[in-house]
């Protein structure tokens, strides 16, 4: 057996203590330091995904409730023509005798609602009345929007000519809805008032 004399062991024993402890800072310490940390990023990403849920969650509910609004709008007017709407604004704000021509379009069907458009095209209109004329249209009852509008200005004067498509949905009832599935609509012809 070695004869290790007491300041050697002292020095032994220190380098065995630096060794366990370099052993368990390898084997323990470190590899539960990464997993903490690991764990810790995962919590983050997981918790910006759960933020990203709600707030995706929040949007659904609130379209959920405007899809609910609209389709009661739709269903409170049975019968609602959008063409003969259009004139009767037009003739309630005085330019009836403005419009050019009006036509009803090729129209497309969901499972529960039917879109029903029409083309208008007004001539030699003030800005006042147009926007007067557009304002009313939006604030209908029925949900009614315009998807396109052109403006010409007259060169000459200060009269706009307006074509505009405006569109709304129209509830179907049961029996409509296998029909409209089996028939194509065809493009109308422009009606002249």
């Amino acid at each position: 057996m070695i004869r290790v004399n007491p300041r050697e062991r002292k020095i032994l024993i220190a380098g065995g203590g630096v060794v366990a402890g370099l052993l368990v800072y390898l084997l323990i310490v470190s590899p539960y330091m990464n997993a903490m940390e690991l764990l810790d990023r995962r919590i983050t990403r997981k918790t910006d995904e759960l933020k990203e849920v709600l707030t995706l969650q929040d949007e659904y509910f609130r379209l959920k409730e405007k899809t609910r609004v609209l389709e009661n709008a739709i269903r409170s007017t049975p019968g609602f023509s959008l063409l003969s709407f259009l004139e009767n604004l037009a003739a309630r704000n005085k330019i009836k005798g403005k419009i050019a021509y009006m036509k009803p379009l090729t129209t497309t069907a969901s499972e529960r609602f039917r879109e029903s458009s029409v083309e208008m095209r007004l001539e030699l209109l003030t800005l006042t009345e147009l926007v007067d004329f557009l304002y009313q249209v939006e604030q209908s009852a029925q949900p009614i929007r315009i998807k396109r509008l052109n403006i010409a200005k007259k060169k000459a004067n200060a009269f706009l000519d307006v074509t505009l498509q405006a569109s709304t949905f129209e509830p179907l009832e049961e029996g409509t809805r296998s029909q409209e599935k089996k028939s194509k609509p065809s493009r109308s012809t422009p009606q002249r008032i």
